[in-house]
């Protein structure tokens, strides 16, 4: 092909050789960064190791704590043509029997392993028990064999050539690893630099997961584009949330990846005295990942305004692993936010609310992107939606993945739907739920697999778990909370679990409030409140609630606790 990644990153490192392309932030203090031309050089002769000790198209997985080295690793097994498959890397301090890898060697196939000097032999304790321990090598950069830089040769690479496998969260099942090729990184890579018109003055910050394929991808874009990438780790900000703004400002961040997490350290961690000489003029916020809470994204708006942070540089977006970005809100607009009822949603209607217990506010995500077709789908009849209906996110596009690694079936009923009204396709079945407005705009209420159906009406988790957390001071400071469904009789009951840093020995009357509280909002009856340790429920590698492993509490919590 014409222009591969590997071309395109080379154009910059001999454009701006002597440029930043990454720094690593691990404290927020110290600064290690890594030229373009360095990065070219150093990912060149790891590739040239690479390709003498395995086949071009062969996987390997990574494992690597965030560093300059993950980024020059990352890149090198692009040079070398090698499948990436990122490994989220262990807490070494932790037992290894706790440590798990999902069905990444058995889908993948992958049976090599590069991972740190330090981290070789944790692995090899954690894995040792797996059925392909035997035939798996785990290297680190050492054991590669040490052949020159000049060894390398650029692998000859298509459109259809796979370069990733990238993992779902895990959030409503098992994680899935996504089959990802150069075509498809490129159109997400065109697609983002023309909805942002991005040039080499760009300064991305990103603060969470550095294995994942979206923040791979979102720096892979901006340091295609000659711009800067930045990386400080999330367990840094949370340590220390100021950080994050003394970054943004003296580096002249103007481009942040925010999720809800971002918002609220922002708004709630930072004192006023702490923000002397902060200036955000050059700062656009891109708000997405999970649905966005409009009272923190106001919030946030309203604080930093006094800082020089325009309303009109927030951009929310749309997309998930299966296919990278999906949809942007506007440049130049602030995000659009609907009222409706929750009444009329329960009934997969679009109105207006009829009171203040019956609105929820959402923010939009915006339009799609301009490879991208987008369809609100009927997902019982398969059908399109009309306007301001709920229904499945359909997209298509070249930036859709091919498919699911060695599960033919899961790919079937996820990947090549097409409409039955006229065979258009092939559409990716998200899984979220969502509408679309008279503008075009692209709304989101929750995922399909998450809805909870109540008395023969349709129940959103996160508007129930909102209810539950302002009904209670004590559980206005919960950890987390997550509502879910049990079949009981024949019949599915409300169960609401919430995790506190105390659980206190006589919780009846909270259960008591809780169950009005949800009775007057949502008109459905809770049938239990769970109130458990910190740190209970069921989580994904990436730290989200897996709502539809919940149920398994209740056999050994409930009980007791009902009136």
């Amino acid at each position: 092909m014409e222009h591969t990644i590997i071309q395109r990153f080379k154009q910059q490192a001999n454009k701006f050789p002597e440029k930043s392309a990454y720094v690593f932030l691990a404290d927020g203090e110290s600064k290690p960064s890594i030229s373009f031309a360095e990065l070219d050089q150093q990912a060149e002769a790891l590739a040239a190791r690479i390709q003498a000790f395995m086949p071009i198209g062969a996987p390997m997985v990574l494992c690597l704590p965030a560093s300059i080295e993950f980024k020059i690793s990352l890149l090198a097994c692009l040079y070398a043509g090698v499948v990436i498959i990122p490994l989220p890397p262990p807490e070494i301090t932790t037992d290894p029997k706790t440590f798990t890898v999902g069905p990444i060697f058995d889908d993948t196939q992958a049976r090599v392993l590069l991972t740190t000097e330090t981290m070789k032999s944790y692995l090899s304790h954690a894995l040792q028990d797996e059925p392909y321990f035997s035939d798996l090598t785990i290297i680190s950069k050492a054991d590669l064999p040490a052949v020159p830089a000049s060894h390398w040769q650029p692998p000859e690479l298509t459109e259809d050539t796979v370069v990733f496998g990238s993992y779902t969260s895990g959030t409503t099942g098992q994680p899935k690893g996504v089959i990802i090729t150069q075509g498809n990184l490129l159109t997400s890579i065109q697609d983002i630099s023309i909805d942002l018109e991005l040039n080499h003055n760009q300064v991305l910050c990103t603060l969470f997961n550095h294995y994942h394929i979206i923040m791979a991808l979102w720096e892979m874009t901006i340091n295609l584009n000659g711009g800067q990438s930045i990386y400080l780790p999330i367990a840094t900000v949370l340590k220390k949330p100021i950080l994050l703004l003394k970054t943004l400002a003296d580096y002249h961040v103007n481009i942040l990846m925010g999720v809800n997490l971002t918002l609220d350290l922002c708004v709630n961690k930072i004192q006023d005295h702490e923000l002397e000489g902060i200036n955000l003029t050059h700062l656009r916020l891109l708000v997405g990942g999970d649905k966005v809470k409009t009272d923190l994204l106001e919030q946030f708006v309203a604080r930093y305004k006094n800082y020089g942070f325009h309303r009109t540089s927030v951009q929310s977006r749309y997309g998930q692993a299966e296919g990278f970005g999906f949809t942007s809100s506007i440049i130049g607009e602030f995000p659009r936010i609907e009222s409706i009822s929750e009444a009329a949603l329960a009934d997969n209607a679009i109105l207006p609310p009829q009171s203040d217990n019956d609105r929820i506010d959402l923010v939009t995500s915006g339009k799609p992107l301009t490879s991208v077709t987008l369809q609100i789908v009927d997902p019982v009849t398969l059908e399109p939606c009309g306007m301001k209906r709920v229904g499945e996110v359909w997209v298509k596009g070249k930036a859709i993945g091919k498919g699911y690694w060695n599960h033919p079936e899961k790919t079937a009923q996820t990947f090549g739907f097409y409409l039955p009204t006229n065979q258009d396709g092939p559409f990716l079945r998200t899984g979220d739920l969502g509408y679309m407005n008279e503008r075009g705009e692209l709304f989101l209420v929750g995922r399909l697999k998450e809805r909870l159906t109540l008395n023969g009406r349709y129940y959103y988790p996160e508007h129930i778990e909102n209810t539950a957390k302002s009904a209670h001071p004590l559980l206005e400071k919960a950890c987390a909370f997550s509502a879910f469904a049990i079949n009981l009789n024949n019949r599915d009951e409300l169960v609401v679990a919430v995790e506190l840093e105390e659980v206190p020995q006589d919780t009846q009357r909270i259960k008591q409030v809780v169950r009005e509280q949800i009775r007057q909002v949502h008109h459905v009856e809770l049938y239990d409140l769970l109130t458990l340790p910190k740190n209970t429920l069921s989580r994904t590698k990436t730290g989200k609630i897996r709502r539809n492993q919940c149920y398994m509490l209740v056999s050994t919590t409930s009980g007791e606790n009902q009136e």
